[in-house]
């Protein structure tokens, strides 16, 4: 029975800490979508071509009932307004982004077809693809099978150069990371060592204090540690903290660089020679 009760106890406690976290997640969510403006994302959302369902958002914000749908639909409606024009079409074509046609219900399929299929003459060449690769940017397959076969060479090439010099970028940042790891584990050693090394001594002395139970005014001895240790230690301990959060940070820094250049070294050698 007590350690059913132990169980019971502990389980509170796991629940209790697992309501607190999400209170909290909840708390910050709420306030990341109070902050939004949401006329100029749902005109963001709109002129990428896409619709507010699939929006992350917007979805996100949903769950917690934060977000001005009147502000939403009016900037969906402005950014749709500009997404939905022949011009705007034809230049989504030259910039190798596909359209989402199905958004255009005002326009006659016909025209937006031509239109980008004119813009997809100029982006789909070889000048466009070399260009278009050195700056980083993914192709789309936008291009016909046969505009490929001229656009696809010279796009390899520029992105051969972007990927090189991006991996090249990020080993140099990854080199600066691992001393700053190598700096912070040494600080959090040390700290750690001080904090260790502090002497343990007590200052004692006596205290009259009034016990109930006797209904008597009696002695006892109270003892501490000297406050300059106890200040000592707390210095060092923040310092510590301090250090371990910097140390953490930087790991996290790490293990995201480490991943950004793995994927762009599986890329690269992808890449058709």
């Amino acid at each position: 029975m007590v350690w059913c009760g132990v169980r019971v106890k502990w389980l509170s406690i796991t629940v209790m800490a697992l309501l607190i976290l999400s209170g909290c997640s909840s708390c910050m969510i709420k306030q990341d979508c109070e902050k939004t403006n949401w006329f100029e994302h749902a005109k963001k959302v709109a002129l990428q071509g896409k619709y507010l369902e699939e929006d992350e958002q917007v979805l996100k914000c949903k769950k917690v009932d934060v977000m001005s749908h009147k502000q939403l639909d009016m900037g969906y409606k402005e950014g749709r307004g500009i997404y939905c024009t022949l011009e705007q079409i034809n230049k989504n074509a030259q910039q190798g982004n596909p359209v989402n046609f199905s958004m255009c219900v005002g326009l006659p399929g016909k025209s937006m077809r031509e239109q980008y299929s004119e813009g997809l003459k100029t982006f789909c060449t070889s000048n466009s693809g070399y260009q278009y690769g050195s700056s980083g940017e993914v192709y789309k397959n936008v291009c016909s099978p046969a505009a490929e076969k001229v656009f696809l060479p010279s796009y390899f090439k520029g992105r051969t150069n972007y990927l090189t010099n991006y991996i090249q970028d990020k080993k140099d940042v990854l080199v600066n990371l691992e001393k700053q790891d190598q700096r912070f584990s040494f600080d959090v050693s040390r700290l750690s060592n001080e904090i260790n090394s502090l002497p343990r001594l007590q200052e004692c002395h006596q205290e009259r204090f009034y016990n109930k139970s006797s209904k008597q005014t009696e002695d006892r001895r109270v003892c501490q540690e000297p406050e300059y240790i106890r200040i000592q230690r707390d210095t060092l301990s923040h310092q510590l903290n301090r250090a371990r959060s910097q140390k953490d940070q930087n790991t996290a820094k790490i293990t995201q660089v480490t991943g950004e250049l793995e994927n762009a070294q599986n890329e690269l050698a992808k890449i058709p020679k």
